[in-house]
């Protein structure tokens, strides 16, 4: 059996220079050296906490900064694209003005302000305890394993991921630990009852870590802060990283959704790795999928490292970084557990980790992949720039047949156009209804990828790929970004009938298949995301 060469280092660089860009322009941008340090003496805006405030007033100088380089932005971690600008997309090449075209989206400005405004000192950002728990209280500890989909078109299924995981957070005991990582939390269900769950788990006397992106401090979140404090050096914490928790690159974001319990015993260690954070857009309007692993010791344990390296980067943190932590040992020795953990961010000199999957895979195999975004990975001459494209469409030049289901205002132009009119490749565009704002009102959120066939050697393999990285520049290089890969055909056909689901939605008639065909291909008008929903 040959070898899986998708946990490699790698040694194909992407580009000369090693800091290497998140999308077109962080290289001419240089963001991390124009960081301005804020200090939260300032007033802060009635209403707002202070990461608001800071981000605010980072946003009116930031405004001035982006007029003066032609309105170039870097790609944010959950895309960050907004709807129609005449600004450029990242990842494509320059153009002359009169050449330029009118753009879709552009990229918004949330995740380099998260970067660029929320470089705090420790003591710039003051430093909460957490308060102290009302009792020591013991329940009965609950958690199933095996992957879970939420359906947004169904009232009944649009808690099917978060449901589950306030179950358990609400089945812990005194003593117990609970970690969650996670990208954002909304103001509107489930964001309360996941914060709640939370801080009245804290009150019983679990131990509760919760990691977060900075872009997404709110009222909730803040609501978990004064219950949990903020200091990631203490036992319980509620704490924000500026950016990536492992790099702080400009652009970067924490990323990784997981959430983790320890359940009073090995065979209750719980680990749900998923696209899904708990806000209204990933139960009501997107599609999302998960994975729980349940009793798996040497997983869990590795999460905690993980999670362990990640707290260290947050906001009062001590350090250090590590923003190539997918060659650290921990990260290392994950990708060779069962299942496989695979754990960001990534040298960017390093390769791109879904090729490194992808390379594994020979005819006669099917691939079926649900992405919520997808970036070129720089400009022409650039050693990334459109790999993932190329190589599926070179697969698909020896027989493997490939179906793509994505949600199209999230992907670049060029994206599209390269994958347009390939033999054994078909995209379809997921995005359903309009709002009164005529954004959508459905659309995948998922990413995640099937193979079912050769791989690695292995004649009729079965497996998939879930987790929260998107085919972005950050999400494969810069981000805290997490994925699982599963063996076997009850995982495999579980996500297929997922697939297929989604797939009827979109495209279940010759008229609804056509017009997502054609938005697919950027031949026909794309339905814009929020661009709040986007930020969720």
């Amino acid at each position: 059996m040959a070898a899986d060469t998708s946990d490699a280092g790698g040694g194909r660089g992407a580009s000369a220079d090693p800091s290497a860009r998140t999308g077109r322009y962080a290289r001419r941008l240089s963001l991390p050296t124009v960081t301005t340090h804020w200090s939260t003496s300032r007033a802060t805006p009635r209403g707002c906490s202070p990461t608001q405030g800071i981000l605010r007033r980072a946003a009116r100088g930031l405004q001035v900064f982006i007029g003066t380089i032609g309105g170039t932005v870097v790609d944010s971690a959950d895309g960050g694209i907004a709807p129609a600008s005449p600004l450029r997309q990242a990842d494509s090449p320059p153009q002359q003005p009169s050449e330029r075209p009118p753009m879709k989206r552009m990229f918004t400005l949330i995740t380099a302000l998260v970067v660029t405004a929320l470089s705090l000192t420790t003591a710039q950002a003051a430093v909460k305890k957490a308060k102290p728990p009302l009792s020591c209280e013991s329940r009965t500890f609950t958690s199933s394993p095996g992957p879970r989909f939420n359906d947004p078109e169904d009232p009944a299924a649009q808690m099917k991921i978060m449901g589950p995981i306030i179950e358990s957070i609400n089945s812990a005991s005194c003593g117990q630990t609970i970690r969650v990582s996670m990208y954002s939390i909304s103001n509107a269900q489930p964001g309360p009852d996941f914060a709640n769950a939370l801080i009245a788990a804290h009150q019983r006397g679990v131990i509760v870590k919760a990691l977060m992106d900075a872009h997404s401090d709110n009222a909730i979140w803040q609501s978990m802060v004064t219950e949990l404090g903020n200091d990631p050096r203490a036992s319980s914490f509620a704490a924000l990283c500026p950016g990536g928790c492992l790099t702080h690159y400009a652009g970067s974001s924490l990323h990784a959704k997981y959430y983790m319990l320890s359940g009073g015993s090995d065979a209750n260690r719980t680990v749900t790795v998923s696209s899904a954070n708990p806000t209204a857009a990933q139960a009501s309007t997107a599609w999302n999928s998960s994975a729980t692993v349940k009793g798996n010791v040497a997983l869990y344990n590795s999460y905690v490292s993980y999670f362990t390296a990640m707290a260290k980067g947050a906001l009062n943190g001590p350090g250090p970084l590590a923003p190539d932590y997918y060659s650290a040992t921990s990260a290392t020795a994950a990708r060779k557990l069962s299942p496989p953990s695979y754990q960001w961010p990534k040298a960017r000199a390093k390769s791109d980790t879904w090729v490194d999957f992808l390379n594994n895979i020979k005819a006669p195999a099917t691939i079926n992949i649900a992405m919520f975004q997808w970036t070129s990975h720089g400009e022409p001459g650039d050693q990334n720039y459109l790999e993932l494209p190329k190589k599926l469409v070179s697969l698909a030049g020896t027989g493997v047949k490939i179906h793509i289901l994505i949600t199209a205002a999230q992907v670049d132009d060029s994206v599209q156009n390269y994958l347009k009119n390939r033999p054994n490749i078909d995209v379809h565009d997921t995005t359903r209804g309009t709002d009164a704002n005529g954004n959508a009102l459905h659309y995948t959120h998922n990413k995640y990828m099937m193979v079912s066939g050769n791989y690695a050697g292995a004649a009729n393999s079965e497996l998939v790929f879930v987790g929260s990285s998107n085919w972005t520049s950050n999400g494969i290089w810069h981000n805290d970004e997490t994925d699982l890969k599963l063996t076997g055909g009850s995982s495999y056909d579980t996500f297929m009938t997922d697939w297929q689901s989604q797939y009827d939605r979109c495209c279940g008639t010759t008229e609804r298949r056509s017009i997502a065909e054609q938005r697919a291909e950027s031949s026909a008008r794309e339905i814009p995301i929020d661009p709040r929903q986007v930020q969720e």
